[in-house]
């Protein structure tokens, strides 16, 4: 448990540091976000808000992408059907995920620039079981995977698909983990 604290510990401090110094280097902007999740497994649907703060430019390739990141923290209220009426049947998160982003640079036809997202971060949930599902303890650990695409005539809108997994690292003895699809409009300012 402690390598694992230290570990996160590098790990964030990390993120900061690079961060900050695109943050820094490059005026970037924040954003809000609404978020609809799904899993058919689950018979699971829930909805997310979310507030997200843009690094700016950490490294510019040739062929007009670069690499960037977002800081993006959500509060999110999920419900299964599978488990009507008991208490496992809902389930809130707070989670903050910081997310590297691999973008075009330059827009297509100046309104649409593509990007693919990849991230790690930690939540913390209202009980220890969700549905079927046994997550352990109060504590877990997001990994996130997506594509989007940037739209707006000052890139303002962002749409996205991400698939999220949750899991406890082993750190509980129970460790079903959560899997869950969701669409994200942005809305950056």
């Amino acid at each position: 448990m402690k390598k694992i604290a230290v570990f996160l510990l590098i790990l964030f401090s990390s993120f900061f540091s690079i961060a900050n110094a695109a943050k820094n280097a490059d005026t970037s902007e924040d954003g809000i976000s609404i978020i609809r999740s799904f899993n058919g497994t689950e018979d699971m649907n829930g909805f997310a808000i979310g507030l997200k703060s843009y690094w700016g430019n950490i490294f510019t390739f040739k062929n007009n992408w670069y690499i960037t990141g977002v800081w993006d923290a959500n509060l999110a209220y999920w419900h299964s059907e599978k488990v009507k009426n008991t208490h496992y049947s809902n389930i809130t998160m707070l989670t903050l995920t910081p997310t590297f982003r691999y973008q075009r640079l330059q827009p297509y036809e100046n309104t649409i620039a593509p990007h693919i997202d990849l991230g790690y971060g930690i939540g913390l949930m209202n009980q220890e079981q969700f549905s079927n599902n046994k997550l352990g303890g109060y504590a877990t650990f997001e990994l996130t995977a997506g594509f989007g695409i940037q739209f707006g005539s000052q890139a303002q809108y962002d749409l996205a698909y991400h698939y999220l997994t949750y899991n406890n690292a082993s750190q509980f003895k129970n460790d079903d983990g959560l899997f869950i699809n969701e669409i994200e409009f942005t809305y950056n300012f």
